[in-house]
């Protein structure tokens, strides 16, 4: 039962992000609803799951003491990288299709080496969990995530 409303919650989260999107498009144009922000607005809403499984991943240990039913909690560390790494396909794929709806090449080249770069840290933190827990996404290895995530005096490098 905790694993369902844990779904629910991270849907209702979900869809609370994409109607600000939605709510944005229709300041610009409130005759028409276009394609290009419900691609937008998708693509929030299969952001959300991945986005927070990940940290609940890497903070597992503070959720399970503070007894916050978050994925990993639930499930265990294994099967949520597992749906991190499903979720995260979702998003890649639904992340394409603005290219084909006015957001032109310079989006898709940058939607599709996102992606990979996505894909390939969600492919190797589920292979990690099988062995020690670690972040999701280490800033230790990479100075563009510790610089843009936290100043380096918190990272502790």
């Amino acid at each position: 039962m905790a694993e369902a409303a844990h779904v629910v919650e991270h849907r209702d989260r979900g869809l609370a992000g994409s109607f600000a999107v939605l709510a944005g498009a229709a300041a610009v144009s409130p005759q028409t609803l276009q394609p290009l922000p419900l691609m937008f607005a998708l693509v929030l809403f299969l952001w959300t799951p991945p986005h927070f499984w990940s940290l609940a991943i890497a903070f597992h240990d503070d959720y399970a003491a503070a007894k916050v039913p978050m994925l990993p909690v639930v499930v265990g560390d294994v099967r949520a990288a597992r749906a991190v790494l499903a979720g995260s396909a979702l998003l890649v794929a639904a992340s394409l299709a603005p290219a084909w709806f006015g957001m032109g090449r310079p989006y898709l080249v940058t939607a599709i080496g996102a992606g990979a770069y996505l894909l390939v840290k969600s492919a190797s933190s589920r292979e990690r969990q099988a062995g020690v827990r670690r972040s999701p996404i280490s800033t230790r290895r990479s100075p563009t995530l510790r610089c843009c995530w936290a100043p380096r005096s918190l990272t502790h490098c």
